[in-house]
């Protein structure tokens, strides 16, 4: 199993900078709280009916390996968010400094709906290591689509020489009052670097229907989870 390190820039922030979480261990309740089958009325077993079956999204393998890849990073303290001018204003109780703005210009990123353009950085004491061709993807938590922070996409090479980490943020307009630590801020996905080159194919004559037919048509429940599905683990 590969190893992605998390390393403190001073063993004080061994402790003040906590350690992320898989995100495995991190789902938003929109996912753990849905039946598995029945949606809004809890049924206790399968029904197929029209080619369709009860099963909800739970089941839905694709949606829970991104809603699984990486780690979560949380904030680590408090943070008090207020609305002064037409833009965010943050505080907290630390003396350790957390956010500050980012440079101008970030303010012509496009900007998501409900979040200020201007952009703030939130410095992570811990920097994230991985091994030589592995890379880290840096987003927004995957599932968690009204947080008060919104992460700017990025790719990292954290397989090299990096110095401190730091999360360029959109800050809600709809949030205010006290951010609790603790509140998902970014999820940081290794993955290995390759070179890729686009193709156009085709299927020729019945292929696709007797591939569909010979899997998702066949099994009632579960094919890709048992067949096609290969298990990501992150510890």
């Amino acid at each position: 199993m590969k190893k992605i390190i998390f390393k403190a820039l001073e063993k004080k922030y061994e402790t003040l900078d906590r350690m992320p979480i898989p995100a495995s261990k991190k789902l938003p309740s929109w996912f753990k709280d849905i039946n598995i089958y029945g949606d809004t009325k809890k049924v206790d077993e399968l029904e197929v009916g029209n080619n369709l079956t009860n099963s909800t999204y739970k089941k839905c393998v694709p949606i829970l390996d991104a809603l699984t890849l990486g780690y979560i990073i949380e904030t680590q303290y408090d943070i008090v968010l207020k609305h002064i001018n037409n833009n965010w204003d943050l505080s907290w109780k630390t003396s350790e400094s957390i956010l500050e703005p980012h440079a101008e210009h970030t303010a012509n990123i496009e900007t998501p709906y409900g979040y200020y353009s201007r952009v703030a950085k939130y410095t992570y004491r811990r920097i994230p290591i991985t091994p030589k061709g592995y890379s880290s993807l840096v987003i927004s938590p995957i599932g968690y689509n009204k947080l008060p922070f919104k992460a700017v996409a990025g790719v990292v090479d954290t397989d090299k020489n990096i110095s401190a980490f730091a999360f360029p943020i959109w800050v809600s307009k709809n949030h205010k009052g006290i951010i609790k630590q603790g509140t998902p801020l970014a999820q940081v996905i290794p993955f290995k670097r390759d070179n890729w080159e686009m193709v156009s194919d085709y299927f020729e004559n019945d292929d696709y229907y007797i591939q569909e037919q010979n899997s998702f048509g066949r099994f009632a429940i579960n094919h890709y989870a048992k067949v096609i599905w290969s298990k990501k683990k992150f510890k």
